[in-house]
């Protein structure tokens, strides 16, 4: 048996990669990358270079190794701005969580902003970008832009379901940033509010568990119970509180945490469940000492929610004066005004989100005007823009100019015999040969009907040559999986450009040189079956 083509040993190398980020084995993913580069002959696509620094970078982040993950990410930067507008956004989501990893809260949210803009309503459901929204949406959630994060998880979750991959872990991240919203409403004394996101949020965390969804690791399960508890707790079910937390109890976490993260959110729940029991000395016995460790996290609304907890505990034992104290620890960390002003940069984002759209969407049908929507090669319009550019003459330094025209033998044929979807077909393949012929600089378009034009940057004994390899590749082209017994053949005609030419006469040369050749041609077949 043969070994399989390079490109299917890189993606296959690449998804392995990517399900070690998920279990947090760096050194198992750096291994699969380096692998992925010696199946690609020791230097990785663009596409899958940025790709690779990304599931890097985000194995680093996931053990809390920021630097690294800030270093990988530096190094494929340079790459992207010749990547697809999703694999951009898959960057600039990590790189917005290594941001606010790194305490730069404003570098965070640039970075969210640009990977939303690149993912418009429009964009069509896959798994990479269901993780770029979901990425988004847990980062937005933690720098208290509440609808942003919200948004994007509801958008991740539904991409996933539209793609045909289990979206628990989507669902969880939209529930975990509906759960934060509502901590920060309870905060702010809005109770009809916080009510409804918490009962939004605790039907979005069930949820998730239904999915059967391997990408939810035992810490994400871990979460998802205890963020039910939590709501349950608030919502006034203890008994439901209490169950949830006996279960993240029997859950065995094998990944690294951050911050003693599980014995922490074990404590919160703790005490949220105990004063939902009515049993406030208990729940102050149970908050209080954790204070002096939390209160040195920068975790909003976490932070300020145990402090929240035992002000309620405290009212509740008619303890006003303790009550005063924890209240005033969470409003001068955190206080109406300050909700009022997130809301602001919350919109301000979604505008800037917006605009970024709009110039990318602008950016596209600039583009749109200029390609063919059959091939996606330039059109016309573009060729003429390019020919009055370029002819007449063209500077010593810039090389000499030849457009080769070319032609699709007995088209009609192929669209008579076999269907006007496999002349399209026809015409689309043989658009990707041609491509293979253009360098930078150079231009490939459709000139309309079976007819294409290369523009290269060649003298006429160049471009013959790449007319010469064209030529071989369509004819050599395995056309037979497309229709039985298909085969296909062009014809290239050639005019290098000189001073006197103008672009019509330039075409018409080529044309000529075209035409000629296709009477050469059909004199070989006649005088071939003559003899025969």
């Amino acid at each position: 048996m043969g070994h399989p083509p390079a490109d299917a040993c890189v993606a296959d190398r690449l998804a392995v990669a990517a399900r070690h980020v998920r279990e947090a084995r760096v050194d198992d993913v750096r291994a699969e990358v380096e692998a992925a580069r010696a199946a690609a002959g020791g230097a990785l696509g663009r596409d899958d270079a940025v790709l690779a620094g990304v599931l890097l970078a985000t194995a680093y982040l996931n053990v809390d190794r920021l630097a690294e993950a800030s270093r990988e990410l530096a190094t494929v930067q340079p790459l992207l701005p010749d990547t697809p507008p999703l694999r951009q956004a898959r960057y600039h989501a990590i790189a917005g969580s290594v941001a606010h990893g790194l305490g730069n809260e404003a570098r965070a949210i640039s970075e969210l902003i640009w990977a939303l803009a690149l993912v418009d309503e429009n964009q069509p459901a896959t798994e990479e970008l269901a993780r770029v929204l979901g990425n988004c949406s847990g980062v937005l959630a933690r720098t208290q832009l509440f609808t942003l994060g919200v948004d994007a998880g509801e958008r991740a979750m539904q991409a996933a379901i539209a793609c045909g991959i289990p979206a628990g872990l989507f669902q969880f991240r939209a529930g975990a940033a509906n759960l934060a919203w509502a901590i920060r409403l309870e905060h702010l004394r809005l109770p009809k509010d916080a009510q409804e996101k918490w009962q939004a949020a605790a039907g979005q965390l069930s949820a998730s568990l239904t999915w059967g969804d391997d990408m939810l690791t035992p810490l994400c399960v871990a979460r998802t119970h205890a963020y039910l508890g939590l709501a349950a707790a608030r919502l006034g079910d203890p008994v439901e509180a209490r169950r949830q937390l006996a279960t993240v109890r029997t859950i065995e976490i094998t990944e690294p945490t951050e911050h003693g993260e599980v014995g922490s959110l074990l404590t919160h729940l703790e005490g949220a469940t105990l004063l939902a029991e009515g049993r406030a000395d208990a729940a102050v016995r149970m908050l209080a000492p954790s204070w002096p460790e939390v209160r040195d996290q920068h975790q909003p609304p976490w932070t300020e929610d145990v402090a929240f907890l035992l002000a309620r505990a405290a009212e509740a034992t008619h303890n006003n004066r303790d009550a005063l104290r924890w209240y005033g620890e969470v409003h001068k960390r955190y206080g109406q005004a300050e909700y009022e002003v997130a809301l602001a940069r919350a919109a301000a984002a979604r505008l800037a989100v917006d605009r970024e759209a709009l110039v990318r969407r602008s950016r596209q049908l600039e583009s749109d005007r200029r390609s063919d929507p059959l091939t996606g090669v330039a059109n016309r319009r573009a060729l003429d823009e390019e020919l009055r550019e370029r002819v007449p003459g063209t500077s010593p330094a810039a090389g000499p100019t030849t457009l080769i025209v070319v032609d699709v033998d007995h088209f009609k044929r192929i669209n008579d015999e076999c269907g006007h979807l496999t002349g399209d077909e026809v015409l689309l393949r043989v658009a990707r040969l041609l491509r293979q012929q253009v360098r930078d600089g150079d231009l490939c378009a459709r000139f309309g009907g079976d007819e294409f034009v290369l523009l290269l940057t060649a003298t006429l004994a160049e471009a013959g040559d790449a007319a010469a390899r064209l030529s071989a590749a369509v004819a050599g082209y395995e056309w037979a999986t497309l229709a039985p017994g298909l085969s296909v053949t062009v014809t290239c005609g050639l005019a290098q450009s000189t001073a006197a030419h103008t672009p019509a006469t330039l075409f018409a040369a080529a044309d000529a040189d075209l035409l000629a050749a296709k009477r050469a041609r059909h004199r070989r077949s006649v005088s071939a079956t003559a003899s025969g």
